[in-house]
C-alpha cells in the first residue's frame, strides 16, 4: 500500500474527516458540473442558426448509419446478431442480456480469464483516469470477439457500455468500418470526470461519440451536449425485466423497507437517521453487514419488501441526481417505492400515485411512517407502479424501441 494510500485508511477510522472528505467531493462535483453547463451554453451560443430537437438527432443518426454499407440484414423479421460489451455481471444479468436474447442472437465479451465482460478497472493503477495498457488489452479482446464472428456471419450491431478510459476510439473506428452498427451506453454522464480528457483523450463516452452511431443516454440534459459536440445521443431511461422482478414466487412480505446497493455517499446516514427513528430497515450491497446479493435474492428481498427505498444522488452529493436501476427493479416487483425527487423520474412515472418521491431524510422519514400504517394507499401506489413499469419500462421495450430506430434510419 502507497504511503497515500495508508494515510487515507488512517484518516477513515476519524468520522470528522469523513464528514469534511465528503462534503468536499461534494462541492468540487457541484463545481465542474456547473462549469461543465456554462462552457455548453456558450459552445451552443456561437452555433449560428441553433436549433436542437428530436428531428436534428435523427438526422445526425442517419447520416451515422449511412455513412458505410452495413451488414445487417434488409429483413425486419431476421433476429440480428449482437454482441454485448459489458462491464458489470450482476447488472446485465439482471434483465439486460436476458431482454437481448428474447429481440435476437447474443454473443458477450469475456476477459482472457474467461470472466464476464472486459476489464473496468485499470490494470496498471485502478486509481488512475486513464491507462494505455489497459485500453490496448481491451481493444483487442473486442476486435478479436469482432473479427471471429465476422468471418461466423453472427454479427450486425455491437451494443457496449463502453468509456474511453478503456477501450479506444480507433478499435471503434475499425469495426464500423466493417460494417457493423455500434450503439453504447452512457449511464454515468452525471459525473464530471467522464467529461474530462487524459493526455489529449476525451474520456468517458462522449470520448467514443465520434465512432458510435448512436449513444443511449440515462441522462436527459446530457443528450444536448453530444448534440452541441455534432453527436447523436437520444433519452434512453434504465428498465427491468419482468421474468427477473415480477414473475418469482411470491413472498409475503415481511420486511417493513430495504435498500440495495453499495453504502457511500449519502445512503449510509439516511440508512442510519431511518434506522435511529425506528424504522426497520434491511441494506444489501457492497459494505453493508448483509454483503451483495445476486439478482435472483435481490428480488425475492424486493418481493418481500413492503417499502423499497431508493437513493437517487450521484458521488457524495446530496441535490443531484441520476436515474438508477432501482428505480425499475423496485416497482415492477410490486412493492412501493420511494425515492428521491427527481425531474426525470416524473417524466416516466406519476408522482404520488405511481411512485413516491422525497426531498430530504426528514420527509423521507415521514413518509414512509405514513405509508408503511396505511396498507391499502401503499399497496394502490405498489400496483399502480408496477403496472406502469410492466407497460412502459422494460428491458424488451427499450431494446425494441432501439432496434425499430435503427431500422427506421437506416
Amino acid at each position: 500500500m502507497e504511503s497515500i494510500d495508508r494515510i487515507n485508511f488512517f484518516l477513515k477510522k476519524f468520522k470528522i474527516f469523513l464528514y469534511i472528505n465528503s462534503f468536499i467531493k461534494a462541492r468540487i462535483l457541484n463545481i465542474n458540473l456547473r462549469n461543465l453547463d456554462r462552457n455548453y451554453f456558450v459552445k451552443k451560443s456561437r452555433i449560428k442558426n441553433y436549433k436542437y430537437n428530436e428531428e436534428k438527432v435523427c438526422a445526425l443518426i442517419k447520416e451515422n448509419l449511412n455513412s458505410r454499407n452495413l451488414i445487417i440484414n434488409s429483413s425486419t423479421s431476421k433476429r440480428p446478431n449482437i454482441l454485448f460489451v459489458g462491464t458489470n455481471s450482476f447488472q446485465d444479468h439482471s434483465g439486460i442480456i436476458q431482454s437481448l436474447k428474447n429481440i435476437g442472437n447474443v454473443e458477450l465479451i469475456y476477459k482472457e480469464n474467461g470472466e464476464y465482460g472486459f476489464h473496468s478497472m485499470n490494470l496498471n493503477n485502478q486509481n488512475k483516469k486513464y491507462d494505455d495498457f489497459t485500453v490496448k488489452v481491451n481493444s483487442q479482446i473486442v476486435l478479436n470477439k469482432v473479427d471471429k464472428l465476422i468471418k461466423e456471419e453472427k454479427i450486425d450491431v455491437l451494443i457496449g457500455q463502453m468509456w474511453a478510459n478503456y477501450i479506444s476510439l480507433q478499435t471503434l473506428k475499425k469495426i464500423r468500418n466493417m460494417g457493423i452498427v455500434v450503439v453504447n451506453i452512457a449511464m454515468d454522464d452525471m459525473l464530471p470526470e467522464h467529461w474530462k480528457s487524459k493526455n489529449g483523450i476525451k474520456l468517458g463516452a462522449i470520448g467514443l461519440a465520434p465512432e458510435v452511431d448512436l449513444t443511449l443516454n440515462t441522462s436527459k440534459n446530457k443528450c444536448e451536449w453530444y448534440y452541441v459536440d455534432g453527436y447523436p445521443s437520444i433519452f434512453w431511461p434504465l428498465a427491468s425485466n419482468i421474468e427477473t422482478f415480477s414473475k418469482r414466487k411470491k413472498y409475503e412480505r415481511d420486511i417493513d423497507v430495504s435498500f440495495i446497493g453499495s453504502k457511500y455517499g449519502i445512503r449510509e446516514s439516511l440508512v442510519n437517521f431511518l434506522k435511529k427513528n425506528g424504522i426497520n430497515i434491511q441494506a444489501y450491497g457492497h459494505f453493508w453487514p448483509n454483503g451483495a446479493i445476486s439478482p435472483e435474492e435481490t428480488a425475492e428481498v424486493f418481493q418481500r419488501t413492503k417499502i423499497i427505498l431508493g437513493c437517487g444522488t450521484i458521488g457524495h452529493t446530496d441535490d443531484v441526481y441520476t436515474i438508477k436501476l432501482r428505480d425499475f427493479d423496485a416497482p415492477i416487483s410490486g412493492a412501493m417505492y420511494i425515492t428521491h425527487e427527481n425531474e426525470d423520474l416524473k417524466e416516466l412515472y406519476e408522482e404520488e400515485k405511481e411512485i413516491i418521491f422525497y426531498k430530504n431524510k426528514y420527509e423521507c422519514l415521514k413518509k414512509i411512517n405514513f405509508f408503511l400504517n396505511e396498507k391499502n394507499i401503499r399497496e394502490k401506489i405498489a400496483a399502480a407502479g408496477q403496472s406502469r413499469a410492466i407497460k412502459e419500462h422494460t428491458w424488451d421495450l427499450r431494446f425494441q424501441e432501439l432496434f425499430s430506430t435503427i431500422n427506421r434510419l437506416r
